[in-house]
């Protein structure tokens, strides 16, 4: 994964009002606190894959935007040539029972 997405998630959420600290969610993770602080100011450009794995287990569950995963799955609907009504009951379906028709 990209330094700046990592990054990114990091600090959205750490935004979130149900968020640990910055330096709780470095204990959590086994992370050195000053590590944790460096790569969120950029002046640490990596973290090595471990600690990046545990740091996206972690957060990365938090800040799934639903409206992009929506305009993705839309996207993918129309890629398939799907009408516009064909897409709104695929979403009615999706809204009731919380997962894509088969």
């Amino acid at each position: 994964m990209k330094s700046n997405t990592l990054r990114n998630y990091l600090k959205k959420y750490l935004v979130t009002p149900t968020a640990l600290s910055q330096n709780d969610l470095a204990r959590r993770c086994g992370i050195p606190i000053q590590t944790m602080s460096d790569f969120l100011s950029g002046k640490k450009e990596n973290i090595d894959h471990e600690r990046e794995h545990r740091l996206l287990a972690f957060v990365k569950p938090s800040v799934i935007d639903p409206e992009t995963i929506a305009a993705k799955i839309r996207a993918s609907l129309l890629d398939r040539r799907l009408s516009e009504d064909e897409i709104r009951v695929i979403g009615r379906k999706i809204a009731q029972e919380g997962s894509l028709p088969a």
